[in-house]
Parts: structure tokens; C-alpha cells; sequence
């Protein structure tokens, strides 16, 4: 098993490509948002209240004139949408532009801060972009298992597996089969049984396979089976849950600590190369955005908050620029984030002080 490899996400790469593109002007709002979707009123107040001050800077300066009120209205609109809120979250990353709302729903509080311009700001969701994944999740709960896709934010019942009775009784009672060969025989009998059904998915040829349950279910499965797609990752729970809700909390939290784990190995990686071998780590900024933009990063590390302006100058010069440049200028850290999980880089982005080098960014080129 594989518990530190950060996959591709199809759906994160189609987020940040249809919104890396430049705009005629969008607001992004970083907002943290104690208690989750049951504190929703309150987090739709101190929407609105952002965007009340959004909306007298843009007045007092003019800015986005066509745009403007298109943007607010969205905004305006996520707010009321009660639904929208729902779930387990300590912060929220919300982009608006005059065609539409999305809600990134983050996992810790972030820093606050609004940006306006013609682009997003990507880097405070960052990590719940960064950590989503797309996979088959087969809980092996003691009643009947269950196969769930999860899509990187929820997850939906695909299919329901039967136990024999006296085999259910037997696991929910004591949890142990190891006593009888009969129970095991028949216990590895109906995993071959539903390795079968998972060979005729699609989707099992496609995803990797998490399993949620106790480790002995979990261990037992992995010997009996072989998996169509062949990436196996596992989480032990010794309950393990039979809805929606709870397989994506599962599932969401493990998410969560690869995303950690690949952290903390990404950033040992580039120290141990930045110290042993001259000139491998690049931290010139204009290169490593070139290098993003064609799929050459490997590995980097960006900061959190610091900001790196740059605008294009001919068919491949970078020059420094100011955020008020125009729709030519683009925050490159941000872009580099974005590029780089797009193309599948191990991207991290992190407190100042964790960035090898000292600099705000810090990559390994292909």
C-alpha cells in the first residue's frame, strides 16, 4: 500500500483550469468558518458583510464596472443557499465572478483575506484542493459491505454486498474468526465473490480502492483479492460506516493526512537535495512558472502568503509587474499552484519558514 502518494485529481484539475484563466474581474474571499454548516447563519453574515466592503472599495475606485455588481449578486446568492453550507469544515475559500459561485469547503481555518483582480486566488484552498482525491471506497462493515464512489467531496453508494447470516452474527458478536476455518473459507469466499464484482466496473479499472473497516477484515481482504486497477490504501476503523456521510468523513480524513504525510516528505526531499547537490533546487520564481506551465516540476514548495507579481512579455518573457497592471499581470505563486496540480507535481504549499531555500518557492525540475 501506498499511503503517501498524492494522485491527480481529475476533478481538482478541471476546478483550476476552468478558473486560471484571466477575467474581466473576481473576487476571492478566505473566511474561516467555526462549527461547519451548523453554524451557517453566521457564516452568511460575515459573507454579506465582506462583500458590503467589496462593494464600496470597488465604488470609491471605479474598479470593474461591467463586472461588479454581476459578482456581488453571486456572492449575494451563495449566502441565502443554506444548502451549500452543509458539512463538516472549519473555513471556506469562495470564488465569484460575473458568471457564477463556487465554495471550497477547508478543512482548517485559514488566514483571511479578500483579493479582487482578474484572477483567483487559489493558495487558501490549497490544502482541500491539494488533498482531494477520486476512489473506490469498499466498507467492510460487519453487516454487509458496502461500495461507495467518492468523488473528493462526498461520497455515494455504488453497490451492496451480502454476508451470510450466521457469518454476520459471528462478526458482530466477537470479531474474530480466526477459531474456525469454516467461517474463514466462507468469509474469503464472499470477498473473491465481490472481487469478481469489482472486476466488472469500470471504475475499478479506473480508481484506486480504500478500505474502511477493522485491520483483520481489511488484511483478509487484501490477500483474497486482486483489485482491477491495483492501487489498495486502507484506513482502519473499528466501526466501520454503513452511509453517505460517514464514509466521506472517512474518507475525507484520510485524504487529509496523505496530503500531510506527502508534506512532510516533500519538504525533506527538497532539503536533503538542497543541501546535497549544488543547483538542483531551483528557486527562481520566472522559471519555475515556465516550468509549471509546460508539466517540468516535479516537486515544489510555495508559500502560504507571499505574493510574486509577473506579467508576459512577447511569446515567452517573464518581467516583474504590480498587482494593478492590468489582466497581463498574475500573482505567480498562485499560478505555479495551479499549473502544477493540474499536471500532476507534488505542489505544497506551506508556512514561510517551511520553504527550503528561504525564498517563496522552492522546486525540483524535470
Amino acid at each position: 500500500m501506498n499511503d503517501t502518494k498524492l494522485g491527480k485529481s481529475r476533478m481538482v484539475s478541471n476546478y483550476l483550469g476552468e478558473r486560471s484563466k484571466p477575467k474581466q474581474g473576481c473576487l476571492t474571499i478566505a473566511m474561516r468558518c467555526e462549527g461547519g454548516g451548523e453554524a451557517q447563519p453566521e457564516h452568511a453574515k460575515r459573507l454579506r458583510s465582506k462583500l458590503r466592503e467589496q462593494k464600496e472599495k470597488w465604488e470609491a475606485k471605479g474598479t470593474f464596472p461591467q463586472v461588479g455588481d454581476a459578482i456581488l449578486r453571486h456572492g449575494e446568492a451563495l449566502a441565502e443557499d443554506a444548502e451549500k453550507w452543509n458539512g463538516l469544515y472549519e473555513g471556506a475559500c469562495i470564488h465569484l465572478s460575473d458568471t457564477g459561485a463556487s465554495l471550497v469547503k477547508l478543512p482548517k481555518a485559514p488566514e483571511e483575506g479578500t483579493w479582487a483582480g482578474h484572477r483567483f486566488r487559489f493558495r487558501p484552498a490549497a490544502e482541500a484542493l491539494s488533498s482531494r482525491r477520486e476512489f473506490l471506497a469498499l466498507s467492510l462493515n460487519t453487516e454487509c459491505p458496502q461500495l461507495f464512489h467518492y468523488d473528493g467531496k462526498a461520497a455515494f453508494l455504488y453497490r451492496t454486498f451480502q454476508l451470510p447470516r450466521g457469518l454476520r452474527d459471528r462478526l458482530r458478536s466477537d470479531g474474530s474468526i480466526d477459531a474456525n476455518p469454516e467461517d474463514r473459507d466462507r468469509l474469503e469466499a464472499c470477498f473473491r465473490d465481490i472481487a469478481v464484482s469489482l472486476n466488472g466496473l469500470d471504475d475499478a479499472h479506473r480508481l484506486p480502492l480504500l478500505l474502511i473497516g477493522r485491520k483483520s477484515l481489511v488484511s483478509r481482504f487484501e490477500e483474497s483479492c486482486q483489485y482491477p486497477q491495483g492501487e489498495i490504501l486502507a484506513t482502519h476503523e473499528s466501526d466501520a460506516p454503513a452511509d453517505e456521510e460517514g464514509v466521506a468523513r472517512v474518507c475525507g480524513a484520510f485524504c487529509l493526512r496523505q496530503y500531510e504525510a506527502a508534506t512532510r516528505d516533500g519538504l525533506d526531499e527538497l532539503e536533503k537535495r538542497r543541501v546535497s547537490e549544488n543547483g538542483a533546487l531551483s528557486t527562481d520564481v520566472a522559471k519555475i512558472v515556465q516550468a509549471a506551465e509546460s508539466g517540468r516540476v516535479a516537486l515544489c514548495a510555495i508559500d502560504r502568503e507571499a505574493e510574486v507579481w509577473l506579467k508576459r512579455v512577447g511569446f515567452d518573457e517573464l518581467r516583474e509587474a504590480a498587482p494593478g497592471d492590468g489582466p497581463e499581470a498574475f500573482e505567480a505563486l498562485d499560478c505555479i499552484f495551479a499549473e502544477g496540480v493540474q499536471k500532476g507535481a507534488t505542489t505544497l504549499v506551506v508556512d514561510a519558514e517551511r520553504v527550503p531555500g528561504g525564498g517563496p518557492v522552492a522546486a525540483l525540475l524535470d
